[in-house]
């Protein structure tokens, strides 16, 4: 893209803190990028961990996500919610009290806008969801996932 079209993205991102139109861009498994080495701020990030309090983060690495990620598979928490781009990539897994061992995971992604997804699966899967989404290796396609229109 020219640096034209990069600088309006990144105004319209910054200043007026809306996402950008991911419409015709590729995905990238940089996992630096989304998780640098260091825990680090973004704007409108954060972190929820329901277990018996609930606890916010607004700084966290990938190591503090899988160590969520671990903690609510082995029943320490209730529920993880994670968002990394306000009104862009965002993913929550808690534990569906009607069967044991389920998960449900509810996500949002830039590419599917006003539109919200959610799926109940086993332990291990909602570990990789929750742990690798960030990273572009999963889109919530498929015959597991219920679409559901935002409000």
């Amino acid at each position: 893209m020219s640096a034209e079209d990069a600088l309006c993205i990144l105004k319209d991102w910054l200043v007026y803190l809306q996402a950008p139109d991911t419409t015709r861009w590729r995905l990238t498994r940089d996992t630096a990028i989304i998780f640098p080495p260091k825990a680090v701020t973004a704007r409108n990030q954060q972190m929820i961990l329901v277990g018996k309090t609930t606890q916010r983060f607004v700084s966290f690495s990938r190591k503090d996500v899988q160590t969520a990620a671990a903690d609510m598979i082995s029943g320490r928490l209730q529920s993880v919610e994670i968002t990394y781009m306000e009104h862009a990539l965002w993913i929550q897994c808690a534990t569906h009290k009607d069967e044991e061992g389920c998960f449900v995971i509810n996500t949002a992604h830039p590419d599917y806008a006003d539109t919200a997804f959610t799926a109940k699966m086993p332990s291990a899967e909602a570990f990789m969801w929750l742990t690798q989404y960030p990273c572009g290796g999963f889109l919530p396609e498929g015959e597991i996932w219920e679409k559901k229109a935002e409000d």
